[in-house]
């Protein structure tokens, strides 16, 4: 069933059924706000006229329908669940009055949630400029629109689409400012909406030995995006490591084995850890510095081994260099897996997807031998496949030694400026640079994308060759899932990577349909509203502290580190950006006080998946600051 609510003279209705298909006509439902009396008396005959064709085609009219309680209605509420609700150019027929139509709005998408159904749509058109989303011809300032994603927000609407409103043949828009004089529609725009999915819960179900890394046990956030099932992928990551799998096995047939691919796959999957040698990293500072930046590690320690969250594939490589070895010949394999960094302010989410490519051969031609050039081929097949005009390039790695010479390190100023490595492929780069004496590394080299042979505009992994004393060569390649994954999917810009990462059923199923057969993705949300809070808090230590503020040993020092992984433990996905906007020290007039430091962050909360209102965003910074406090020395201001 189709409902059409506050129609004045009905001749939407007429021309909307009679384009559907005058046999569906008893399909759908016509109202008016208007009693039939006073329908006539405003629109004239013009408007009985049409009532009378309505009631021939079979459609129901209803006079006096307020659409603001729908429900309260039993000849629509109480019997029908409509597919469609339709309402054009809503007003409350007084003049500038945005927040009465604010409030209309947000009234009828409350009332029409109440009698859609579950797969049903909203339609709502609006004037040039009223909208308020970027689609609109005239642009408003905020407070001069009607907000309508915000209103629909009310309803548990999100906005799916924008079209441009194409009056059918027959319709005359009629009721200008409550009086049944015409209005113009040019520019006019029909917002689509949708019920919004059920939101995650989230909670604070994660101690503080989280934030010190001194569980195994993921918070849930990370851990319900780990539970993929082992059947058809349901990460587009996991998509196109196959179809990078199958074209490896095109390229090497014969040396490509499947039972050693499956080994190191069930290696990676039994835990998501890896030990590093304390002792041995920290004879070279950078290295170490690097690793205590952007990895994840427990404070226990057994023989100086280091048990860190596997923050790349490349700490892997003594398991390879072990299992490769047993081949005399020359093998080729690869697997994927997950990998954590630490959350920096420009990326909450510590997740990300890698692969890694391995081939081993003796010297001397081999037609089956694994090479680089095989690895830009696969890439460039991928693009080509999906229609993607972009270029695979690489860039030798320069290496700068430091005070211990067997330690060759990255030397980040022969990047472009406009490019920062991903966090997952600076530490593995740092980690074969440091491995390098060991395992003497033949080449390194940068797999860059850009849109022809020489830009690099995105790095997406690398390449490495070793040389061992039995004469073998073997070959590495770890490629960054995430970043590539959205360069093939068009819709998706690589500064949405979480969004792969989704627990949105419906946004699960868009971005495996985009995958599979390669149309652009689109978010589930379209324009959805952002909403911008602040938080402030002393940091408290021995000095600062009061009788007023007692710090519980308990809780943690303040660090950004800590901070950032509270936001992502506590948001989830949910928040899009933070920075630091303010940070004030105060001196104390008594000098045995010393002084005391105030830091003040700006976040953005925005959802593409979920109905998220700003009620949604005031909750969930009352949770942000409940576990910043609970967890760090700190006093909220």
């Amino acid at each position: 069933m189709i409902l059409i609510v506050g129609d004045g003279n009905f001749s939407y209705s007429l021309s909307f059924v009679r384009k559907l298909s005058p046999a569906l006509g008893n399909s759908t439902i016509a109202t008016s706000f208007e009693d039939e009396v006073t329908c006539f008396q405003k629109y004239g005959e013009k408007a009985r006229s049409n009532l009378l064709s309505l009631k021939e085609l079979g459609s129901l009219v209803f006079h006096g329908i307020d659409a603001t309680c729908l429900e309260a209605y039993p000849a629509i509420g109480g019997i029908h669940k409509f597919k469609q609700v339709i309402f054009n150019f809503p007003h409350t027929g007084r003049k500038a009055n945005i927040k009465l139509n604010r409030a209309l709005l947000s009234k009828f998408f409350k009332s029409a949630s109440k009698v859609l159904e579950d797969e049903g749509k909203v339609e709502v058109t609006l004037c040039a400029g009223q909208g308020g989303t970027p689609e609109d011809s005239k642009q408003r300032e905020k407070c001069n629109h009607w907000q309508i994603v915000d209103m629909a927000t009310h309803g548990g609407f999100i906005l799916q689409n924008v079209q441009n409103f194409v009056p059918i043949d027959g319709y005359l828009s009629t009721g200008r400012r409550g009086a049944g004089n015409i209005f113009h529609t040019e520019g006019a725009k029909t917002h689509i909406f949708i019920k919004s999915p059920s939101p995650p819960n989230l909670s604070d179900d994660w101690s503080s030995s989280a934030l010190l890394y001194e569980t195994t046990e993921l918070p849930s956030s990370l851990n319900r995006r780990l539970k993929y099932d082992s059947g058809t992928p349901r990460l587009p990551q996991q998509y196109f490591s196959e179809n990078i799998c199958d074209k490896l096995k095109h390229l090497v047939n014969s040396s490509y084995d499947p039972c050693l691919s499956e080994v190191f796959q069930n290696h990676l999957q039994k835990s998501n850890f890896v030990q590093i040698n304390i002792k041995e990293l920290g004879c070279c500072p950078k290295c170490a510095k690097v690793f205590e930046n952007q990895i994840c590690s427990f404070k226990s320690q057994q023989n100086n081994l280091l048990t860190v969250f596997r923050p790349s594939l490349a700490l892997e490589v003594g398991f390879v260099m072990e299992k490769v070895l047993e081949f005399p010949e020359t093998v080729s394999f690869c697997a994927a897996a997950p990998v954590f960094t630490k959350p920096t302010a420009n990326k909450i989410s510590s997740l990300c997807f890698e692969m890694m490519i391995i081939g081993k051969s003796k010297y001397g031609k081999n037609a089956q031998e694994l090479s680089t050039c095989d690895i830009l081929n696969i890439l460039s097949i991928l693009f080509d496949e999906r229609n993607v005009s972009l270029c695979v390039n690489l860039k030798p790695v320069c290496r700068n030694s430091c005070n211990n010479d067997e330690h060759l390190h990255l030397c980040d100023q022969h990047l472009p400026t406009n490019i920062s490595l991903p966090s997952n492929i600076h530490v593995g780069l740092v980690y074969l640079l440091h491995l390098a004496a060991d395992y003497k590394i033949d080449s390194l080299e940068i797999i860059s994308i850009g849109n022809n042979a020489t830009e690099m505009s995105h790095i997406v992994g690398y390449t490495c060759s070793f040389v061992d004393k039995s004469t073998c060569k073997l070959f590495l390649t770890i490629i960054d899932m995430d970043i590539l994954s959205c360069l093939l999917l068009n819709g998706l810009d690589t500064k949405n990577q979480q969004v792969l990462w989704s627990l949105c059923k419906e946004t699960q199923r868009r971005l495996f349909d985009a995958c599979l057969h390669n149309i652009p993705y689109k978010s589930n949300s379209l324009f959805p509203p952002k909403y911008v809070l602040h938080i402030s808090f002393w940091i408290l230590d021995s000095s600062s502290c009061n009788t007023e503020a007692i710090i519980d040993e308990k809780r943690m020092e303040f660090t950004e580190e800590r901070f950032l992984q509270i936001l992502s433990y506590t948001c989830d996905d949910l928040i899009k950006a933070v920075k630091l906007v303010d940070k004030y020290i105060e001196q104390s007039t008594n000098s045995a006080s010393g002084t005391r430091t105030s830091l003040c962050y700006e976040m953005v909360y925005s959802s593409h998946e979920y109905c998220f209102y700003k009620t949604n965003a005031l909750q969930l910074q009352e949770l942000v600051a409940k576990n910043v406090s609970k967890y760090l020395k700190v006093m909220i201001r």
